[in-house]
């Protein structure tokens, strides 16, 4: 058994946070919560990045040993729990499958990337809107026509984002670009009218 190389892929592909949330415990701010090895008033177990220290009843260790403890069981069955919970497509009886894990982990960065992704847009979409909800109650602005244009447009994409966000990405991803463009171009404005007026 490869549990040397298998071991450092499953410690490397996965957080102790997302271990932690995926067995359905609340972690509290300040990456805390309660210990669920033994009974407490306060969280005392903290979780840092590949590991989690109890400073009430003194364990420690990684996502394995988190498993291994939790669901009292042993290194192997841990492994295999990890392994079928997360789809690591690891092989746990041989040598590891280095594709299925390479593509679990694009898998996984791409998925952080769209996250990333969605955030932007919608802050974008967000701000953008705002402003111009502003200015449509203002006739002499110079953005109330563009104001009175695109605000409709913005709350389909809203719609969209939340809807679909997937397919707002294939067919609207250039669409935001031109949004945060057109943003900076109004602060850049705006920032001169106030150094000028």
């Amino acid at each position: 058994m490869n549990y040397r190389s298998n071991t450092d892929i499953v410690k490397q592909s996965l957080t102790m946070q997302e271990v932690a949330v995926f067995y359905g415990f609340k972690i509290q701010r300040g990456n805390v919560m309660p210990c669920p090895l033994h009974s407490e008033k306060t969280a005392s177990c903290h979780l840092y990045e590949r590991s989690f220290y109890c400073f009430g009843c003194g364990v420690g260790g990684d996502v394995i040993k988190f498993v291994q403890l939790y669901f009292d069981l042993k290194f192997p069955q841990a492994m295999a729990k990890l392994n079928t919970d997360f789809g690591l497509s690891l092989n746990l009886t041989g040598q590891a499958d280095r594709r299925a894990v390479s593509q679990h982990i694009i898998r996984r960065k791409n998925e952080e990337a769209f996250k990333k992704w969605l955030n932007y847009a919608l802050d974008c979409i967000n701000v953008y809107h705002r402003f111009l909800w502003h200015e449509r109650k203002h006739p002499e602005s110079p953005y109330f026509h563009e104001a009175l244009s695109e605000l409709e447009k913005l709350e389909y994409y809203f719609d969209c984002l939340i809807i679909n966000p997937e397919d707002f990405f294939k067919t609207n991803r250039e669409a935001v670009k031109v949004i945060d463009g057109r943003l900076e171009r109004i602060c850049r404005d705006l920032r001169r009218e106030q150094y000028i007026g």
